[in-house]
């Protein structure tokens, strides 16, 4: 992340040349290259409103890489997500507590279950360091200043909704998981917070 630089509306600064090139700094789509670590802003396009603008550095040709990119993560992510569906244990009705159950019944690795729309009014641990564990739900609400962890990864169809001070946390295990994807709107409020191993 680059370092908060005051700069005054339309006082750009003179763009450093490519030591390679000599010209503007640029990416070919089709060859990947390392851009020089720096305290900078790394910006394809135009940065319209300069005023306390972080301090940055143009890169022409970044779009379509980070496009691409985005495009496989996203693919992935929908072919984990299906085959997720295809071997979880169907539990559409249950609360906190029959999610609790299933999981402790299941020998599954990672046990894998598929709920409806879940409201979480206290703490509460999915999962653990030795039992991973992957939650779908349609949505999932918290009301409270609550503790939420999740010894694997979360999948919400719909919105998750944060509303009072939650710290929700999903863990990696083994070097797996640690995900939360989210199809709909996310909505920290009053200081809630997501921690993940792996994705957001």
């Amino acid at each position: 992340m680059g370092k908060a630089a005051p700069v005054v509306r339309g006082e750009e600064d003179e763009e450093e040349p490519d030591p390679g090139t000599g010209g503007p700094v640029r990416i070919d789509p089709e060859n990947g290259r390392d851009i020089p670590e720096s305290d900078k802003v790394l910006l394809s396009g135009t940065m319209h409103n300069l005023t306390h603008a972080p301090a940055y550095r143009k890169v022409e040709g970044m779009q379509p890489v980070i496009g691409n990119y985005l495009n496989k993560l996203i693919d992935r992510m929908e072919s984990d997500i299906t085959g997720y569906k295809a071997s979880a244990i169907s539990c559409k009705s249950c609360d906190v507590a029959d999610i609790q159950n299933a999981i402790a019944g299941s020998q599954a690795d990672p046990v894998i279950i598929q709920a409806g729309h879940l409201n979480l009014d206290s703490d509460v641990t999915f999962g653990s360091p030795t039992k991973p564990f992957v939650l779908l739900v349609q949505g999932m609400n918290t009301n409270q200043a609550n503790a939420v962890t999740i010894y694997g990864t979360l999948i919400a169809e719909h919105a998750l909704n944060a509303n009072q001070g939650t710290k929700l946390t999903a863990a990696a295990v083994g070097g797996k998981y640690g995900s939360v994807w989210v199809g709909g709107p996310v909505h920290l409020n009053n200081d809630s917070n997501v921690t993940v191993s792996d994705t957001l």
